[in-house]
Formats: C-alpha cells, structure tokens, sequence
C-alpha cells in the first residue's frame, strides 16, 4: 500500500475529504502539490531534506519553493508545509481541518 493511500484512509478517519495526490494546480507551470484538496483550494507540500541539505535545505531549492507558494498564494491557494514524519500526524490533520473550515 502507497503512502499516498495511507495518507488518504487516515484523512478519512479524521473526518476529512480524501486528498488529490501529486494535483497539478498552476494553468501553465508544472507546478504540483504533493496533496491537494481542490475544492477547498487547500494544497499540503511535504519539505523533505530540511536538516540534511536536501532539495529543500539549500539556498536554491528553498527559493524555488518560496517561489511555488508565492505563486499558489497568487492563484488563491492555501499552502500548508509541514515535515514528511509529520505527514499522519493529528497536527497535520488539523491544519487541514481548519484550513478548509476557513476557506
């Protein structure tokens, strides 16, 4: 089982809607949203490699995502960033809760 699946059944016990996995949200962009949950306008970016100088722990790749979520912003998004050991977490699941119940 995908730990897109699990992600999905444990949104499902929380009393949320199932997220889109990899949703390509921007008209023109390949920009895509590790979860999406398109009707709220509400995306869920995973930012792995922060303490170990990954993608998203250095310079470029950090100003490439702040470029993402400024465009998502733009587009009328709300963008959610949390670490990938956080992604079952009742924390995650409630910044989701309370980002569609704001939209």
């Amino acid at each position: 089982m995908s730990i897109a699946t699990i992600f999905a059944q444990t949104c499902e016990q929380f009393g949320l809607p199932k997220p889109v996995a990899e949703f390509k949200w921007h008209p023109t962009r390949k920009f895509r949203a590790d979860y999406a949950w398109p009707e709220h306008r509400v995306l869920l970016e995973l930012q792995g490699g922060v303490y170990t100088f990954g993608k998203h722990g250095r310079g470029s790749g950090i100003v490439k995502d702040m470029e993402k979520v400024s465009e998502a912003s733009a587009l009328g998004w709300l963008t959610i960033q949390i670490l990938p050991k956080d992604l079952m977490s009742v924390k995650t699941t409630n910044y989701v809760k309370q980002a569609i119940a704001n939209r």
